[in-house]
């Protein structure tokens, strides 16, 4: 049919239609009608037709489309939607069927729910429902559209989560911030602003700042607002204080900022405030504390400093810049340690670093240099500093000036000593008178009547006897006094316990067990093992008197390490690794008092003639000369626990020196002897001459070169180390190897001196004999020496 014969009426219908289809599928809008005939018994009959908009909406076609209301909601609406969908349109229709009366005018009614598509898809429906009666009121059809809104209900979900993200965000934050117009009419306010007023976050919006705060504050905050959108510009932070109702003052940290419209006016003012009430009073605090430490530490007579985590000086008081004459700047970092003496800066060095690591207490003394450039003792005590987190502050140290009680100290020590030179010189007195007794009169009975060769040869034996027993105190003096001649090994200390245990099992009583408790991984110990066997061998026999009625004498072994933690509390104990030895038994103990004379020279509980009161002294000295620690623990009753610390030795332990051989092997070789006592010189003599030896005698260095520079030719040099006229047995050697290169020598001496001997005899690999010697020990020595490589040119 040609359309252009049609009716223009009919023409502009279908253009309406079309219009109208492209408008609801650009809308995403469908519409749908229902019929309904109400039948002889009063029921419903219904029958809906679906437009093609709707169909594409539902995604199904329209023909198939033609389910009553009830099977549609069933069939097409969500299950959580379904009874209110029900209970809406069972509602809606009983209504309008309620209505036969000419000219009523039913309501509509619009409800939102999901439908799932066949394919699974779930979409978001608004839908709007009207009735449609005839003139006399009766229902004729209902009609109503749907509109999928998917897209935007994801857009207004999506907004709103912003919108409570973005105020849940507002309403956490610490500070105030709420929007106000350029009239002070609030357009939002946070949480926060809320909680400081006692006010729901509701009730800002439409209020006024005066009906918030009183009319002098208003002031000054519309003022500020007004500034802000004038301008256009925001206002950075600053302080400001508030009084409420209340009479509270609070102290705040405001800022503004314009906020502007579509046009880019700016309409409203943001604001945000901080409370810093509590800052300002713990700053305050902080004032107030620092202002009474500083008090504190100025009036105090001491030295105070303080450090950071680092170590860094971070305070000095008054006293320190009053007593070094440096300003304070120059003295906080590490500045300090210039003024510290520079023999002990390595040592509180040594402090510092462990503090630091260890976070702990500590003492130290130190010299610190005066405004005059003097030097003085002076006692830190170092206290860490903890946050109440317990994080770790730095220390806090305060030096107290103890130069005159280290002068004190001092007199007593040299008090005490020349109290201890007193019993050592009435006991060697007493001794010596002993044996020189002894001595004496055996020689003069040897002298009454030299022809008898039995009675000479008894005396004689006696009087090397006393001899050998004046020898003996002669060593343990020597040991006491830290002047032995000392030659220490690499030692397997476990094994020389081993050993001496199995030594002392006979000397000791049958009712006294041995106990070993020896280290398993042992480090190697540095000390002299005859004197070390000496020692356990006192100290054993100390333990074996102390038990008359049994017990058990136990030997323990331990590796230990010493830091400056411990040498603070025992300024004779130096850092290092060392090796414990401990020899403790089950006997009396000791008291108090008698525990604090045990080292002492000559002195003994023991009955007289049952011990000379030098072990435990000889102990003592053997162990400070070799660089060791003695600690001595013990209880009356309990028993007593010495413990001997070695210092640690790196390498393998080295084999012993042999012996001297047993057989008395002389010479016809010339040896030059250097003795200055004119005894001990008659005496080397006689013997070198009875062994077959030509000999050259000196008094002192000057007579010995005098002999070398004369042309005298000999075979060894044999010189004491101590001689008068400045010049010692090592420096004659010197000087003589100057001309023989190939030289031989031995040197002999009775103490060392600052151990200026083991030096000497291991610079020049020259072996020592130790006085007083026998015949046999000097005939050995002698011929070991001649016998030995010649020195090196």
């Amino acid at each position: 049919m040609d359309s252009s014969n049609a009716n223009p009426a009919e023409a502009l219908i279908r253009e309406s239609e079309m219009f109208l289809r492209r408008a609801q599928n650009m809308a995403k809008l469908g519409h749908w009608i229902t019929t309904v005939t109400i039948q002889p018994d009063g029921s419903f009959k219904a029958a809906t037709r679906y437009g093609a908009a709707a169909a594409e909406i539902l995604g199904r076609p329209s023909e198939e489309l033609d389910e009553s209301d009830e099977d549609f909601i069933r069939h097409f609406v969500h299950p959580d939607d379904r009874a209110t969908c029900l209970r809406l349109a069972a509602d809606y229709l009983k209504e309008l069927t309620s209505l036969q009366a000419p000219g009523a005018k039913p309501r509509y009614y619009d409800n939102s729910y999901r439908i799932v598509r066949p394919n699974g898809e779930i979409r978001n429906i608004n839908e709007m429902v009207e009735g449609v009666v005839s003139d006399d009121g009766k229902l004729r059809y209902i009609m109503g559209t749907i509109q999928d809104v998917t897209e935007q209900k994801a857009m207004e979900t999506a907004l709103a989560d912003s919108r409570a993200l973005l105020r849940e965000i507002i309403d956490s934050m610490p500070a105030t911030i709420s929007v106000r117009d350029i009239h002070g009419r609030y357009v939002f306010a946070n949480a926060t602003l809320a909680a400081f007023h006692h006010r729901p976050v509701e009730w800002f919006p439409g209020r006024t700042l005066d009906q918030v705060y009183d009319a002098g504050y208003v002031r000054h905050v519309l003022e500020a607002d007004r500034q802000v959108i004038e301008s256009g510009q925001k206002h950075a932070f600053h302080r400001t204080d508030y009084r409420d109702p209340r009479g509270f003052t609070t102290a705040w940290l405001t800022s503004r900022a314009p906020l502007h419209d579509a046009a880019g006016k700016a309409k409203y003012v943001v604001s945000i405030g901080l409370d810093i009430t509590e800052l300002k009073q713990m700053e305050a605090a902080l004032r107030e504390s620092e202002d009474r430490f500083r008090n504190i530490a100025d009036s105090i007579p001491a030295l105070v400093w303080m450090s950071d985590p680092s170590g860094k000086c971070i305070f000095l008081n008054k006293q320190w810049s009053s007593y070094t004459g440096r300003p304070v700047a120059d003295e906080l970092g590490h500045g300090f340690v210039d003024s510290i003496h520079p023999d002990d800066r390595a040592r509180s060095g040594e402090v510092e670093r462990t503090i630091l690591a260890q976070h702990c207490h500590a003492t130290d003394e130190y010299r610190l240099r005066d405004k005059d450039g003097n030097y003085r003792w002076f006692l830190d005590t170092l206290v860490p500093r903890f946050a109440a987190d317990g994080a770790y502050l730095g220390h806090i140290g305060v030096l107290v000036d103890i130069d005159e009680r280290r002068g004190f100290e001092e007199k007593l020590r040299r008090i005490q000593r020349l109290e201890v030179v007193g019993q050592l010189a009435g006991g060697i007195a007493h001794d010596f008178n002993n044996l020189l007794t002894v001595v004496i009169g055996n020689l003069d009975l040897i002298q009454s009547d030299p022809k008898d060769s039995e009675r000479v040869s008894r005396l004689a034996a006696s009087a090397l006897q006393a001899g050998e027993r004046g020898a003996e105190l002669v060593h343990r003096m020597v040991a006491f006094s830290r002047q032995q001649t000392l030659d220490p090994h690499q030692i397997d200390l476990n094994e020389v316990v081993t050993r001496m245990s199995e030594m002392l099992r006979p000397t000791l009583s049958a009712r006294i067990a041995i106990e070993l408790k020896l280290a398993p991984e042992l480090w190697t110990a540095f000390a002299d093992p005859g004197q070390l066997e000496d020692c356990l061998l006192n100290l054993a026999l100390n333990a074996r008197d102390a038990m008359p009625d049994g017990g058990t004498l136990t030997f323990e072994t331990a590796n230990r390490v010493f830091d400056t933690t411990h040498t603070a509390r025992d300024s004779e104990l130096k850092p290092g690794a060392y090796l414990m030895l401990s020899v403790s038994d089950t006997g009396v103990g000791m008291s108090p008092d008698v525990l604090a004379q045990a080292v002492q020279p000559f002195f003994t509980t023991k009955e007289v003639g049952k011990g000379s009161g030098l072990g435990l002294s000889m102990v003592y000295g053997f162990l400070k000369q070799s660089g060791g620690h003695l600690d001595i623990y013990s209880e009356a009753g309990l028993g007593t626990s010495v413990k001997l610390y070695l210092p640690r030795s790196v390498g393998a332990v080295a084999a012993e020196p042999p012996p001297p051989a047993a057989q008395i092997v002389g010479g016809k070789e010339t040896i030059l002897v250097v003795e200055d006592d004119a005894l001990v010189l008659a005496f080397v003599v006689e013997q070198l001459q009875g062994l077959g030896y030509s000999v050259l005698e000196a008094h002192d260095g000057a007579a010995a070169l005098a002999i070398l520079d004369a042309g005298t030719s000999f075979d060894l040099l044999f010189t004491d180390v101590m001689l008068p006229g400045g010049m010692l047995g090592p420096q004659i050697l010197e000087e003589m190897r100057r001309k023989r290169p190939n030289l031989r020598a031995l040197f002999t001496s009775g103490y060392s001196e600052d151990h200026v001997l083991p030096k000497a005899c291991d610079a020049n690999g020259i072996r020592l004999l130790q006085k007083p010697y026998s015949r046999q020990h000097l005939a050995a020595e002698i011929r070991a020496a001649l016998d030995s490589r010649a020195a090196p040119a």
